[in-house]
C-alpha cells in the first residue's frame, strides 16, 4: 500500500550515510557506518575527518640514537614508544690456552689472541707419548716399557724388539706321537713338556639274543653285533599264531578253532569254512502260503516249521443316507457305498441358499434382497450387483486441481460438487544488500535470497617507512592487515613496513692538504661528496639502501680541514681499577697526539702522555681504583707543540674496583718432584698468573697460569731437596703480587 500525504523531510546524514526513502514503511531507511579506526603505531594520533569522510594520522617516529658503540644497534620499540639500544662488548674469551693473551680490538669489535703453543720435545723412546699440559704450559712425557709377557709356554722364550716396540715370543711344541689305538688320545703335558697318551677299549655289549655274537673292529673302534633269528614255521591253521621263544630259541605256536555256532532255525545246518577261518550256516525259510482273502494274514511257526493262517471279513456299513447302498469290495477289502444325493436347485438368486432335507430327500430353497444403501454423495449411484449380492456404488469425487502453486489450497465443495482453490503469494522481501536477489522458489514456498559478496581483492605490500594505499587513499606507517570497502567490493591490504635504516655519518677532521676517508654507518652506501676527500672544510651526508630496499640518509656531518684539527670519536675500553685504554678517530695528517686527565672536581690535569699516528689509541696506568675521571685528546699537524689542534670535547669515565690481593696460600702434595699449589679464591678474577723459583740463588722465575674458577696448580719437575719460593695475583686488572713461600 503507498503512503498517504507527502513524504517526509529527508534526514540530516553523516558524510559516511545514505538515506533511501522506504515506500512500504514511508519512513527513510539510512544506511552506512563510520570507517574503522585504522591501527596506529604508538607516536601516531588519528582524528576522523568529516570533510573527506577519512581518518587523519598525524605524529612521527622520535630520531634514531647517534653515537652507539661498535656492538650496540639500535631498534624501535612500539611499547614504550622509544629506541632501545642493545648490545653490550662481547665477554673476554675465557678456555684460552696458558700461552694466549686476549685484548680487545675497537675496529674489528672481537678481541684478538695472541700466543703460541711451545714446541713439542724430540727424542722419545717407541712407548713414550707427548701431550701438552695447559695447566703447566708445558709438555708432559707418559708411557713405559710393556711388560714382559708371562704365561709363556714350557717351549717358549720372550726378548724385547725395540723396533716393534713389543715382545717377541720364540720357541715350538714338540711333535705329537704317532700309532695310537683307535680309543687314544694325545694331549700335552705344560708340567712335563711331553705328550700324555690315554684312552681304553669300549667295553664290549650286552644283552644280545640267543642267535647274536660281539667281536671288536679295530677300523670304527665299536663292537661288530653277527647272528639272525631262524626263519618262522609255515602251514598254519587260519586260527594258528606263530612267535618267538628266546629261551629256546624256537618258534612257539599257539590257538584252537572257533566254536561252533548255536541257536540254529529248524531249517539251517552249520560248517566249518577253513578260508574264512569262520563256520557257514545254510538252509531257507519254506515258501509264505498265497490265495489269502484280504482279511486274511500268514505267520511262520518256529515249533511246526510251517506256516498258520489267522484273520476275518469286516462287518457291512450302518447309518446309510436314503440314497445309499452297501456291497463288500474283495480288492480293497472294505464295504463300498453307493448312491448319490439330488442335484441341488439352480437359478437361485444370489441371497437365496438350498439346503437338502432327510426327511423329505429333497432340496428346501431360503433367503431375500438386501436393502438398497442411503446417504449417497452427490457425485455416487446405487446399483445392485447379482454376481457379489452386494450394492455397488459408482461414481468419484472430481480429481483435484493440478499445477496449485506452493502457497494454494484446494477444498472441495459437497453443495457445488467441485474443489474451491484458495491462498496467494508471499510478499517478496525488502531492504536486500546490493549482491543479494530474491526469487520465489515454488518448492519450499518462500522467498530465496541469493548473491554473497565479491572475494575480497588481497593485495601483499611493503613500505619503507610508510605506504599509501590507493584504494582509500590512506597513508600507513605499520606493518598489518588492513581492509576497505568500495560499492560491493572488499579490499585487503597485507601491508609490512620495513623500518628505515638508521644511517650515520662521523664528524671528521684532518690536516689541510690531507686525504680524508669518510665514516658512515651501515657500510656499503655512498657519500654525498668525494671519497676519500680532499677539499676544504664542509659538510656531508651519507646514504645507505638496506637489503629491504630501503633508503636512508645520515644528518649532515662535519669535515674539518685545518693545521689544528680536532679530534672526534673519544672513547675508553679495557677500564681496570689503575689503567685503561683512550681510543678516538684517527685524523689523516696529525703527526702524533696527546692525553690529559684527572679526577673530577680537580684543578690540576695529568699529562697521559703521547702518542705517535697513526695509532689511535693509548693505554693510561697509575690511575686510582673507583675513581671518576675526565680525559681529553688533541693532535699536531705538525713537529712544533707550540702549535697543537684544540682539545677534544671531555668525555667522563670510573676506574673499576681494585683486585683483592690472593690470600691463603699454601702448598700441598709435596714428593720428590712435584708439589700443588693452593689459595682462596679471588671474586671476579679473570684468571690468575703464578710464577716460581729456587729460594737458593735465588733462581730464574718460571712464569705460568690458571683459570679464573681454579684454586689450586700442580707443579712438575721439580728437584729433590730443593726449596722453592712462589708468588701468585689475580687478574681482574693489574695489582700487585701477594708472595709466599
Amino acid at each position: 500500500m503507498g503512503c498517504n500525504g507527502s513524504q517526509p523531510a529527508m534526514p540530516t546524514l553523516a558524510c559516511y550515510e545514505t538515506a533511501t526513502f522506504n515506500t512500504t514503511t514511508c519512513v527513510w531507511d539510512v544506511t552506512g557506518s563510520q570507517p574503522a579506526m585504522p591501527t596506529l603505531a604508538c607516536y601516531e594520533t588519528a582524528s576522523f575527518n568529516t570533510t573527506n569522510c577519512q581518518w587523519d594520522i598525524t605524529g612521527s617516529m622520535p630520531a634514531a640514537p647517534t653515537g652507539l658503540a661498535c656492538y650496540e644497534t639500535a631498534s624501535f620499540n612500539g611499547t614504550t614508544c622509544q629506541w632501545d639500544v642493545t648490545g653490550s662488548m662481547p665477554a673476554a674469551p675465557t678456555g684460552l690456552a696458558c700461552y694466549e693473551t686476549a685484548s680487545f680490538n675497537t675496529t674489528t669489535c672481537q678481541w684478538d689472541i695472541t700466543g703460541s703453543m711451545p714446541a713439542a720435545p724430540t727424542g722419545l723412546a717407541c712407548y713414550e707419548t707427548a701431550s701438552f699440559n695447559g695447566t703447566t704450559c708445558q709438555w708432559d712425557v707418559t708411557g713405559s716399557m710393556p711388560a714382559a709377557p708371562t704365561g709363556l709356554a714350557c717351549y717358549q722364550t720372550a726378548s724385547f724388539n725395540t723396533t716393534t716396540c713389543q715382545w717377541d715370543i720364540t720357541g715350538s711344541m714338540p711333535a705329537a706321537p704317532t700309532g695310537l689305538a683307535c680309543y687314544e688320545t694325545a694331549s700335552f703335558n705344560g708340567t712335563t713338556c711331553q705328550w700324555d697318551v690315554t684312552g681304553s677299549m669300549p667295553a664290549a655289549p650286552t644283552g644280545l639274543a640267543c642267535y647274536q655274537t660281539a667281536s671288536f673292529n679295530g677300523t670304527t673302534c665299536q663292537w661288530d653285533v653277527t647272528g639272525s633269528m631262524p626263519a618262522a614255521p609255515t602251514g598254519l591253521a587260519c586260527y594258528e599264531t606263530a612267535s618267538f621263544n628266546g629261551t629256546t630259541c624256537q618258534w612257539d605256536i599257539t590257538g584252537s578253532m572257533p566254536a561252533a555256532p548255536t541257536g540254529l532255525a529248524c531249517y539251517q545246518t552249520a560248517s566249518f569254512n577253513g578260508t574264512t577261518c569262520q563256520w557257514d550256516v545254510t538252509g531257507s525259510m519254506p515258501a509264505a502260503p498265497t490265495g489269502l482273502a484280504c482279511y486274511q494274514t500268514a505267520s511262520f511257526n518256529g515249533t511246526t516249521c510251517q506256516w498258520d493262517i489267522t484273520g476275518s471279513m469286516p462287518a457291512a456299513p450302518t447309518g446309510l443316507a436314503c440314497y445309499e447302498t452297501a456291497s463288500f469290495n474283495g480288492t480293497t477289502c472294505q464295504w463300498d457305498v453307493t448312491g448319490s444325493m439330488p442335484a441341488a436347485p439352480t437359478g437361485l438368486a444370489c441371497y437365496e441358499t438350498a439346503s437338502f432335507n432327510g426327511t423329505t430327500c429333497q432340496w428346501d430353497v431360503t433367503g431375500s434382497m438386501p436393502a438398497a444403501p442411503t446417504g449417497l454423495a452427490c457425485y455416487e449411484t446405487a446399483s445392485f450387483n447379482g454376481t457379489t449380492c452386494q450394492w455397488d456404488i459408482t461414481g468419484s469425487m472430481p480429481a483435484a486441481p493440478t499445477g496449485l502453486t506452493c502457497y494454494e489450497t484446494a477444498s472441495f465443495n459437497g453443495t457445488t460438487c467441485q474443489w474451491d482453490v484458495t491462498g496467494s503469494m508471499p510478499a517478496a522481501p525488502t531492504g536486500l544488500a546490493c549482491y543479494e536477489t530474491a526469487s520465489f522458489n515454488g518448492t519450499t514456498c518462500q522467498w530465496d535470497v541469493t548473491g554473497s559478496p565479491n572475494p575480497p581483492i588481497v593485495t601483499t605490500a611493503s613500505g619503507c617507512g610508510s605506504y599509501s594505499w590507493l584504494v582509500n587513499n590512506t597513508t600507513y606507517t605499520s606493518s598489518g592487515v588492513y581492509m576497505a570497502t568500495v560499492g560491493c567490493q572488499d579490499y585487503v591490504l597485507n601491508l609490512t613496513i620495513h623500518a628505515l635504516p638508521f644511517v650515520t655519518a662521523s664528524d671528521l677532521s684532518a690536516c689541510a692538504g690531507q686525504s680524508l676517508n669518510l665514516v658512515g654507518n651501515p657500510t656499503g652506501g655512498t657519500f654525498s661528496v668525494a671519497n676519500p676527500y680532499t677539499g676544504p672544510t664542509t659538510t656531508y651526508t651519507y646514504t645507505y639502501t638496506d637489503g629491504n630496499g630501503c633508503t636512508a640518509t645520515s644528518a649532515p656531518a662535519n669535515i674539518t680541514i685545518s693545521n689544528a684539527p680536532g679530534i672526534t670519536g673519544v672513547n675508553m675500553s679495557n677500564i681496570g681499577a689503575a689503567s685503561g685504554t683512550v681510543n678516538w678517530n684517527s685524523v689523516p695528517g696529525l703527526i702524533w697526539y696527546e692525553v690529559r686527565y684527572r679526577i673530577v672536581g680537580s684543578g690540576t690535569w695529568t699529562g697521559g702522555g703521547t702518542q705517535a699516528a697513526p695509532t689511535s689509541y693509548k693505554n693510561i696506568v697509575g690511575l686510582q681504583a673507583a675513581t671518576q675521571y675526565e680525559l681529553e685528546v688533541r693532535g699536531f699537524c705538525t713537529n712544533n707543540a707550540s702549535a697543537p689542534g684544540p682539545w677534544s670535547p671531555t668525555i667522563i669515565f670510573t676506574t673499576d674496583v681494585a683486585c683483592p690481593t690472593v690470600t691463603n696460600l699454601n702448598e700441598i702434595n709435596v714428593t720428590k718432584n712435584t708439589a700443588t699449589l693452593v689459595w682462596s679464591a679471588v671474586p671476579n678474577a679473570n684468571y690468575y698468573q703464578i710464577r716460581y723459583r729456587t729460594q737458593n740463588g735465588p733462581g730464574v722465575w718460571i712464569s705460568g697460569t690458571a683459570a679464573g674458577n681454579a684454586v689450586s696448580k700442580p707443579l712438575t719437575g721439580l728437584s729433590v731437596g730443593t726449596i722453592y719460593e712462589w708468588q701468585i695475583r689475580a687478574i681482574c686488572n693489574p695489582t700487585p703480587f701477594s708472595t709466599g713461600a
